[in-house]
């Protein structure tokens, strides 16, 4: 007969059949002692489709099944295939032998069981025989279930496991939900990240690739610890913190104010400057003009640009520069690079060389730009 597991009178739990992945019935052979001690049930199976290669002799033929009984209990069951030529006769057999008591480890349990042989070639069918046996007791005790026989090698799927309860009422039963005990938790539930709880039967518990919920996911986001930095954000120069992502730090921005000079020549006496002017120079930025060599004053002059532009008339008064001297313009901010202008002084009435360089925020020393 066929029997639910978990029922009454001893028969296998529901635990019995997780273990093994069974289904919702099993095979027994019965709860009463009046009905006969041996009980069988069969099944025949025509070859008709795989005639050509069980006449070529490649034929292999598989059967397996879960075969138990109760506790210490004798009682038990068995299959076995009978292969049968065109006629009815016997040209083969696949018989699994009873599983024992002591196979079982006296558990109420069932054990698989397997076993294989090359088709003769005159089989034409099989005759399946399932055995229940009663040795002693009210009840036939002899278990089977997830019987295969396969003529391709092939293994079946897991049964059904429609008739598993649902103890948590979320409608997924114990089967396919990871945590029967709490309705919260099923496939495809919302999973709360990082919480140590698996809540979507996923295998995990969900990653929070947000976690300072800036809007930006890791990797993109190259600090997910702090919300003003990600990819986009205002990334403030000199400050040795990448906002933005962008793989460095922002450069200070760069001062690029036009400067000229107006210069005096002579071949004898040297030269002299007649005036300075700064253009487009960004608001609260300094002029420094300073010299150092033959014929320059002690002084440096120090100016802040008003409106975006300066002019200084004879910075030196008119003092003759002598060859070697260097005049240096700095144009300089705070939180910008410095553009510094240099002209050093040339004999024999030529004007002077000119070279451009720059200044980083706190920098010492100048350099190229």
């Amino acid at each position: 007969m066929v029997c639910f597991y978990g029922t009454t009178s001893g028969y296998p739990g529901r635990d019995v059949a997780d273990g093994f992945v069974g289904g919702c019935q099993f095979f027994s052979g019965g709860p009463s002692a009046a009905q006969p001690a041996v009980q069988t049930a069969t099944q025949t199976v025509a070859f008709s489709e795989a005639e050509p290669e069980i006449k070529a002799g490649t034929v292999t033929a598989t059967l397996s099944a879960y075969l138990g009984g109760y506790l210490t209990q004798a009682d038990n069951a068995k299959v076995e295939v009978m292969l049968r030529d065109a006629s009815g006769g016997t040209v083969g057999s696949i018989p699994l032998a009873p599983v024992t008591a002591a196979e079982r480890a006296n558990q109420t349990t069932l054990v698989r069981r397997a076993a294989t042989l090359l088709v003769p070639t005159t089989a034409r069918s099989a005759l399946i025989v399932l055995t229940a046996t009663r040795t002693g007791g009210d009840a036939n005790d002899g278990y089977a279930d997830n019987l295969s026989f396969s003529l391709d090698g092939s293994t079946p799927g897991p049964p059904s496991t429609a008739c598993l309860p649902d103890l948590d009422g979320d409608k997924f039963d114990n089967a396919t939900d990871c945590n029967d005990n709490d309705a919260s938790i099923h496939p495809g539930a919302a999973d709360v990240p990082e919480d140590g709880i698996d809540q979507d039967c996923a295998g995990g518990d969900a990653i929070n690739l947000d976690r300072d919920r800036d809007g930006y996911n890791r990797p993109q986001d190259c600090n997910d610890a702090g919300a003003g930095v990600h990819p986009g954000a205002t990334d403030t120069p000199g400050n040795g913190v990448d906002e933005d992502c962008s793989g460095k730090d922002a450069a200070f921005p760069r001062i690029t104010s036009p400067v000229t000079m107006r210069w005096s020549v002579h071949k004898v006496l040297g030269t002299r400057v007649l005036g300075l002017t700064v253009k487009d120079a960004p608001e609260g930025a300094k002029v420094r003009v300073s010299c150092t060599g033959r014929g320059c004053p002690p002084k440096v002059l120090s100016r802040k640009v008003k409106h975006g532009a300066l002019l200084i008339n004879s910075p030196f008064n008119r003092r003759w520069l002598r060859p070697g001297a260097v005049v240096e313009i700095r144009v300089s901010r705070a939180d910008m690079v410095a553009e510094v202008v240099r002209y050093k002084i040339r004999s024999g009435g030529q004007f002077p060389k000119r070279s451009a360089l720059c200044l980083a925020p706190g920098a010492k020393k100048v350099k190229s730009c």
